[in-house]
């Protein structure tokens, strides 16, 4: 494949490439280059932000590359709500929205904030009656309804790639558990995860906030292909941006990075291409 300017995105003639500070230029914008003065801190910093590539997910589906401000604009009217998951360049993974605010200085609120209902107390005593009826319910259905006969159930046609589910262990969960699973099924139709990157997400306080046992429970109750996961994640990588096969395998398994096993990175690894 051409090399291109990673500045103007033209074809990179031969004799006419030049890398500098981390880029392939072709003359013009190497010219640019040389007769500009170094950006102040605060211009550099508006610069990496302006090259920033923004991506959101909702219900299995991802949208993107978007820039910073076709990005905030999609938030201030609506078109990225809360509730979805997003992306920005040089993040190791997939965070919901609102779970993001803190990392993107100067995030419009939008209309999916401003429209949130406020919380009463009837809310909360009628979403208990709800869960109340709910178990009662569920121990009726146990009491009727032998085994045998629910060993089939759990599996449907929307199951993220590389997941099945596990009907077996999934009956003993508790309700927090069940939303867990339904969490980590989320993120795995939008992006490649490890286990143990996806059980961060579920529990730690910038994602999903469930306890560390819950996330594991909910995690380890899933039939998951890692090394799938692992693959996935590699593509993914190497869509937005330039990889060695080492540093990619490091990419994967460090514990800053996807803390995929050194097995599944170097799999992963190797099926996106990279490795020979």
């Amino acid at each position: 494949m051409a090399a291109t300017c990673d500045r103007c995105g033209v074809t990179l003639p031969p004799g006419d490439r030049h890398f500098v500070g981390g880029q392939d230029l072709c003359g013009s914008c190497y010219s640019q280059t040389a007769t500009t003065p170094p950006p102040s801190p605060g211009e550099q910093g508006q610069r990496e932000s302006a090259h920033r590539s923004y991506f959101y997910g909702r219900d299995g589906k991802q949208n993107g590359p978007l820039s910073e401000q076709e990005f905030f604009r999609a938030i201030a009217d609506g078109t990225v709500k809360n509730t979805d998951v997003v992306f920005v360049s040089g993040w190791s993974d997939w965070k919901q929205l609102e779970a993001a605010r803190a990392l993107i200085p100067g995030l419009p609120a939008g209309p999916a904030l401003e429209s949130q209902p406020k919380k009463t107390s009837k809310v909360v005593v009628g979403c208990l009656g709800v869960i109340g009826l709910f178990v009662v319910l569920a121990i009726i259905g146990s009491i009727v309804d032998p085994p045998t006969n629910r060993s089939q159930e759990g599996t449907t046609a929307t199951s993220p790639r590389g997941v099945t589910a596990s009907p077996s262990s999934s009956r003993y969960l508790t309700l927090s558990q069940r939303n867990a699973v339904r969490s980590a099924n989320s993120y795995l139709r939008i992006s490649g995860f490890s286990r143990q990157g996806l059980i961060d997400q579920l529990s730690s306080d910038a994602g999903d906030q469930f306890s560390v046992a819950d996330a594991t429970r909910a995690v380890d109750s899933l039939d998951v292909d890692w090394r799938a996961q692992a693959a996935r994640s590699a593509a993914s990588y190497l869509k937005l941006s330039g990889f060695s096969c080492r540093g990619l395998i490091e990419q994967l398994s460090s514990r800053a990075g996807d803390k995929y096993t050194v097995e599944e990175a170097t799999y992963g690894a190797i099926q996106a291409g990279i490795c020979p």
